[in-house]
């Protein structure tokens, strides 16, 4: 893989959690391969970013063992 930054070739650095490519010229990194399945599902964020209030509150309590109608009631509350 090419870096962007400089043109030179970057190192798969594969022993992490996450695989990243480093470019040890200019010292850009890149915390994905783009080539990966993986990388290539939404991440958190950009999924709750599409969510609605009442989706956000169910994804929410899901995930944190909250109460939902409780939760959905603050996000309300706290809406600008």
């Amino acid at each position: 893989m090419k870096c962007p930054k400089c043109g030179k070739e970057m190192t798969l650095d594969d022993h992490r959690k996450y695989p990243i490519y480093m470019c040890y010229s200019c010292g850009h990194v890149t915390a994905f391969n783009e080539n990966d399945e993986e990388a290539a599902q939404p991440r958190n964020f950009s999924y709750i970013k599409t969510l609605d209030e009442e989706a956000l509150a169910a994804y929410m309590a899901k995930g944190l063992d909250l109460d939902e109608e409780k939760l959905l009631r603050w996000l309300k509350d706290t809406a600008v």
